[in-house]
């Protein structure tokens, strides 16, 4: 018995050792990992939320080329929250862009609920007329979109809405209950004839609730 103790005590002490020395102790203020990156063709990156899961760190923004105007390009990257590596990333393509015009398609503000991002976005395309100074808007919507957290595949979306021109933020979004909720300016930009700068509220189911069976609900 007195035998069996002392190899229960030494496999304990060397359990021990080997967690700590598997095991990197970090102290208040310690840089645990880093990462930078960037997207091809585009000089500037504007990073604009960020949100965590249960094991990944999720951020949005966009992405353009401001010497050669490419259009702003919404996208998300996720990374594994103890290694710092690059998980996934979805990224957007441009919508075609009107003449003299710009064109957007960009991912604003996220959060996450459970296993799920949701992410909205601004997608639009116009055109100038020099002449008249007026602007022609070919696409304009406000976009909401869905993507798992862990491996980045799209859970449903995008849905639309025609947005009013030049939809400006800060547009924000929150989930709770198995509902996102999204806040957004409908202020007027070019369009100063009849937009009035309503602030929307509003509420989206974010997945199917699962049901009993009415064979088992009547049991």
């Amino acid at each position: 018995m007195k035998l069996n103790r002392v190899m229960v005590l030494v496999a304990v002490m060397v359990g021990s050792l080997f967690l700590a020395n598997s095991v990197q102790a970090y102290v208040a203020g310690d840089l645990i990992w880093g990462q930078a990156f960037n997207f091809q063709g585009c000089n500037t990156i504007e990073i604009r939320a960020v949100a965590a899961s249960s094991n990944s760190l999720i951020v949005c923004g966009t992405a353009y080329n401001s010497a050669i105007d490419t259009g702003d390009l919404g996208f998300i990257k996720a990374f594994d929250q103890v290694t710092g590596q690059p998980k996934w990333e979805q990224s957007l393509t441009a919508p075609p862009e009107g003449v003299g015009g710009q064109n957007r398609n960009t991912f604003n503000s996220l959060t996450v609920m459970g296993s799920t991002v949701l992410v909205e976005g601004y997608s639009s395309s116009y055109t100038y007329d020099a002449g008249t100074d007026l602007y022609t808007y070919t696409l304009n919507q406000s976009t909401l979109r869905a993507y798992n957290a862990d491996t980045g595949g799209s859970m449903w979306g995008p849905i639309n809405q025609n947005a009013a021109p030049q939809n400006l933020g800060p547009t924000n979004i929150v989930a709770a209950n198995n509902r996102v909720f999204v806040v957004r300016n409908e202020k007027a930009y070019h369009d100063v004839s009849g937009t009035t700068g309503d602030c929307i509220v509003q509420a989206y189911q974010v997945g199917t609730p699962i049901v009993a069976p009415t064979s088992l609900l009547l049991e």
